[in-house]
């Protein structure tokens, strides 16, 4: 009966270790959604508004979503209302401590036709090839993604 209890104990043991690590995963995966950081930063609301105050919103379109990137060149980027969740759509390799202006500037020498850039981690790829134009899905399922207009 000893060893009944002793192998009763550490499956007992295995399967709360078990928990707690699937359970701290999920805890850093929506640790945003906990603290009540949405899918939108301060940092980037402030750099829409720097944004906004040099251009005019079409009418009925949001203000995040109709808002140039900038220009360089005689290219412009445009950040989309919709995601590429779900798209055919490739990437580059990611690019850490990134800026929006330095995503636009690197996918206007790369003559990329667009880019996704995450603002509050800093992050950005390039777009490889065209956008899949029939493919659109939630913009909160990925990230913010500019097109070349």
């Amino acid at each position: 009966m000893g060893d009944d209890s002793k192998s009763g104990r550490t499956q007992i043991v295995i399967a709360v270790i078990g928990m707690v690590g699937v359970l701290g995963a999920a805890l850093i995966a929506n640790w945003g959604k906990i603290v009540g950081r949405g899918p939108h930063t301060p940092r980037e609301d402030h750099a829409v508004a720097q944004q906004s105050a040099t251009t005019t919103p079409q009418e009925g379109a949001e203000r995040r979503t109709d808002v140039p990137a900038k220009t360089e060149g005689e290219r412009t980027y445009k950040r989309m209302s919709f995601g590429f969740n779900g798209c055919s759509a490739k990437f580059g390799g990611v690019l850490r401590g990134v800026t929006e202006e330095e995503m636009v500037r690197r996918a206007s020498a790369a003559n990329a036709n667009g880019f996704a850039f995450q603002p509050s981690l800093g992050f950005g790829t390039l777009l490889i090839g065209e956008f899949p134009k029939d493919c659109k899905s939630p913009s909160d399922l990925s990230w913010p993604l500019y097109l070349r207009q």
